[in-house]
């Protein structure tokens, strides 16, 4: 098996990886020595591991290989009833008790902890706080109540079998109609089509009581359950109470049905259309056995299929920019059905008006590769990267998260894969890799798309007529083995990027916050620099910079090559690169830096590792300086703008939104929906015109630079790089052209025929002074007002799955304005009955009718969440940049917990009268199954 491997050393380990493997069952990897992992006598399985990210949190999961491929025909559905069961009451933990401890810790359900059911799993997740180690070792029996001791009480199932039907209401629509037509295909005389985890509908409405509790007795056991606790832990501590918790449980004898889905006996044609399908696809589906990666022979095959996407992508990438070819953009993937099957697949999105042009390019594109291969120079480059991927793993684990350290041990529960550490997975690679050749890409590559299981699948709107069918598909097919197909050419072109000699500017001023750590820099050429050093992602850097006026600075005449500059800018050349061949010398999981021109301001974005960070820089000035759009980069984006149009205008939504739209901003000219006659007035000149407008000022920008850095060394690029950008003495900024959201009172309602499900969004805007404590006291509110709806309506009512109230955006031009929304779906018979509880409920609110805990626990919760927003590098650049734009007091972000506690409950009450004065924007859609 390792013939193959020419290196002593990976033989050595390979000798003593078999030896191990005996001990551990198949997998001849040896497992992360940070892992504390083990079984119980009755086979429970465990991984623990301590972890610093994010701080004073432990992420924990429980998984439970059962799912509804396990239900009798009695049962479909009631595996995922059963995980909405577990909410409901257990032993220890009767009725509400987990709700109520849960929100007593300031979490809420969906956002800090849920539970899912799937074909062949059960999961259950917390993310929980560590300022009481207590409550780590409540959730851990919290769990094992939910494994063994659930109550599974008559009046709960009978709450639950309503709010399971509504949540079945939630799938209905396009995507539902696609899925009911493609699954046979996909799931071809597999039992996977007749158990869908959502069930049977008359099954879950009529379901005797003990059928469930047959299914929990018999599936939820020990030698079924993984749990997985990481995080700020004791591991000793940790490892006793999962001994004590789970180890009486017992063991049923069960057989696992067969799931395997068997092989066609012929390749199979599907064509789909329908009249809200957004894009036209061409997918070639294959079916193989799923493989493991618990062996090195497969960790080689698998780091041969790794190698193959990234050049594959990178070929389509290049030829799209190149404008050489008539389909939007294509890739190659896998698709995990189960731990037995997946599917390989290649796949590409067409322009609506060249399907058939489009196949042919996809199929020629394929074609070439089967005939001539992979090159060694695209081999050489892709090997350098991924290397590059690995050591920078290694760098960067002292921050991984928790919840990504879980998510790798889960897949080695369900699926025995590789969960060595870092370090070792590198070593393993880098002993492979050299004996990976492009044969074994080419091989692999030909095998990937031998026609045998295969599914050809093409989907579209239905208003393309002759949509080619499988005598046709197969007609181009030929046309394509015929054609004469010449060989790919690949070398990698290094250029310098900055070429003439930087003068830069010296930092003349420095300020310090010392709350927040932020330290400003003012340079002589006008910019300022906002520095905030951090730990949270080890070895991330990020910059932003921004200087106000954005496309309101454009006349009418130029709007639409303004409006949509920033997508033509981000395929243009850099110097004298295109984006592919910078992305050849810098890879873009490292560094990049892009340029955005939105409504309001213009500026850059971009990213670096500390490897990279002058070229960062070096990137953010030809930014500046260099940016070179051509005729190509403009067509690109016109003719992909104006097929989705095209397929837009034809949906039956299109009039609904159109409507929406005028309704929204008041009939504004430059809000108006694009039309391709609106697309067709971008034109190369004024692109590049605005463009250069726009960045000639470096010195009238602003910039933020938040991450993992050394002050010495990012402040000489400081001046080096930011410091040379050209200085132009002139005052501009954002210019108000009329633009205001609708604050008055409107409907919006789109309804198809027989409709069996409707979505209702109620938005509110309203002037606001926009302080930080304002902000939280609407962000408060709703989320006061968002349990009492989950407890009343969902709950009690049991008239939605989902129902939720929260603020989403706070804007101060052209004039302050806060926004939130309240919306849910549900059957349409009941959208009177709901309305009337949600105007009942808000009264109450208003009249200060609602439970202190339940104030104070939602403050807790803001306050847990304003903790955690402060360990994110993305938190930190926003807000620095909210308080740089809007001359707010940056370092009042330290007092933030101190804000949410001063917020009183007759402050909310006033708020909620104020806020919720029955004027909203209200958007109705109804929709049929």
């Amino acid at each position: 098996m390792f013939m193959y491997l020419k290196s002593k050393l990976l033989l050595a380990s390979v000798i003593l990886l078999i030896f191990t493997s005996i001990l551990r069952a198949e997998n001849e990897f040896p497992m992360d020595e940070g892992i504390t992992y083990g079984k119980l006598d009755n086979g429970f399985t465990y991984y623990i591991r301590e972890n610093e990210k994010p701080e004073d949190k432990v992420y924990i999961k429980l998984v439970i290989k059962a799912g509804s491929i396990m239900e009798e025909d009695n049962q479909l559905g009631l595996a995922h009833l059963l995980e909405h069961m577990a909410f409901n009451g257990s032993k220890n933990y009767p009725k509400d008790a987990l709700d109520k401890f849960m929100s007593s810790i300031g979490l809420d359900i969906g956002s800090h902890y849920n539970a899912s059911t799937s074909y062949l799993q059960t999961i259950y997740e917390y993310e929980i706080p560590t300022d009481n180690p207590e409550n780590i070792i409540t959730t851990i029996k919290i769990l094992a109540d939910i494994a063994n001791n659930l109550t599974l009480e008559d009046e709960a199932f009978e709450r639950e079998r309503k709010i399971v039907e509504e949540e079945w209401r939630t799938d209905f629509g396009a995507n539902k109609r696609y899925l009911d037509e493609f699954l046979p295909y996909l799931h071809k005389n597999s039992l996977l089509l007749e158990r869908k985890p959502i069930g049977d509908i008359e099954v879950i409405r009529n379901f005797k009581y003990e059928d469930a509790r047959s299914y929990y007795k018999k599936w939820y056991q020990p030698n079924l359950m993984g749990l997985f606790v990481i995080g700020d832990l004791d591991v000793n501590e940790i490892k006793n109470t999962i001994t004590e918790s789970f180890s009486e449980f017992k063991n049923n004898e069960v057989e696992v049905p067969n799931y395997e889905i068997p092989d066609f006996n012929e390749n199979q044609f599907f064509k789909y259309q329908d009249e809200e399908t957004t894009s036209v696809t061409f997918n070639i589906w294959e079916k193989t056995k799923f493989q493991k990666l618990n062996t090195f022979s497969n960790y080689r095959e698998d780091k041969i299929y790794d190698l193959i996407q990234v050049i594959y992508n990178r070929r389509i990438e290049e030829l799209l920019e190149k404008n050489e070819i008539t389909f939007l953009e294509s890739g190659l993937g896998r698709y995990q059905i189960s731990d037995l099957d997946e599917y390989k697949i290649i796949s590409a999105t067409l322009n609506e008006a060249s399907v058939k042009e489009g196949i042919i390019d996809f199929l020629t594109i394929n074609k070439q590769i089967e005939k001539f291969g992979f090159l060694n120079s695209e081999l050489d480059l892709a090997k350098k990267n991924y290397i590059r991927n690995l050591q920078q793993n290694i760098i960067k684990r002292e921050t991984r998260s928790s919840e990504n350290f879980a998510n790798e041990y889960e897949r080695h529960f369900l699926d025995d894969e590789i969960i060595s550490s870092s370090e070792d997975e590198l070593k393993f690679t880098n002993e492979i890799m050299p004996s990976i050749t492009v044969k074994d890409l080419n091989d692999y590559f030909k095998n990937y798309i031998k026609a045998k299981n295969q599914i050809i699948q093409i989907k579209a709107p239905s208003y393309i007529k002759n949509l080619p069918d499988e005598a046709e598909i197969k007609e181009l097919y030929a046309e394509v083995e015929n054609k004469n197909i010449e060989p790919y050419e690949f070398s990698l072109k290094e250029v310098e990027l900055i070429k003439e000699d930087l003068v830069g500017s010296k930092i003349i001023k420095r300020a310090r916050y010392p709350k927040t750590g932020v330290i400003k820099l003012t340079l002589a050429n006008g910019p300022e620099v906002y520095l905030k050093k951090t730990d949270f992602k080890k070895d991330q850097i990020r910059i932003r910079g921004y200087s106000s006026g954005g496309s309101s600075q454009a006349s009418d005449d130029i709007y639409p090559s303004a409006k949509y500059i920033s997508a033509i800018l981000s395929i243009a050349d850099i110097g004298e690169l295109t984006v592919t061949e910078k992305q050849n010398l810098y890879p873009k999981n490292f560094v990049d830096v892009f340029t955005f021109i939105n409504g309001q301001e213009e500026g850059v974005k971009g990213y670096s590792t500390n490897e990279y960070l002058e070229t960062m820089f070096k990137l953010l000035y030809l930014n500046f300086t260099d940016l070179r759009v051509n005729q190509t980069h403009v067509d690109i984006f016109k003719e992909e703008s104006i097929s989705q149009y095209n397929i837009d205008k034809e949906n039956p939504t299109h009039a609904s939104n159109l409507e929406y739209l005028t309704k929204f901003y008041q009939n504004h000219p430059r809000t108006k929906y694009p039309t391709e006659e609106f697309y067709n007035q971008i034109n190369l000149k004024d692109v590049q015109d605005f463009y250069i407008d726009r960045f000639k000022d470096g010195g009238n920008f602003n910039f933020i630079i938040v991450g993992d850095f050394e002050f010495d060394e990012i402040e000489g690029f400081i001046e080096k790089y930011i410091g040379s950008l050209p200085k132009v003495e002139r005052k501009d900024g954002y210019i108000d052209h009329g633009v205001r959201i609708n604050l008055g009172s409107e409907e919006i309602k789109y309804e198809q025929e027989d409709p069996k499900k409707v979505n209702v969004t109620r938005l509110y805007h309203k002037k606001f002074n926009n302080t930080i404590k304002e902000k939280y006291k609407t962000s408060l509110l709703n989320s006061i007002v968002d349990k009492i709806f989950f407890d009343q309506i969902r709950e009690k009512d049991n008239l939605v799955y989902s129902i939720s109230a929260s603020y989403y955006d706070s804007v101060y031009k052209p004039i302050e304005l806060i926004s939130y929304y309240i919306s849910y779906g549900a059957d349409p018979k009941n959208i009177e009955e709901i309305n009337k509880k949600i105007n009942v409920i808000l009264d109450e609110v208003k009249k200060g009718n609602f439970d202190l805990k339940l104030f104070e626990d939602k403050k807790l919760t803001l306050i847990n969440d304003y903790k955690t927003s402060l360990e994110s590098n993305s938190t930190w650049l926003n807000a620095i940049h909210s308080a740089d734009k809007n001359n707010l007091y940056l370092e009042r972000l330290m007092n933030i917990e101190t804000i949410i506690k001063s917020i009183s409950k007759r402050e909310i009450v006033q708020l909620a009268n104020k806020h919720f004065d029955g004027i909203y924007f209200n958007d109705i859609q109804l929709i049929s199954e």
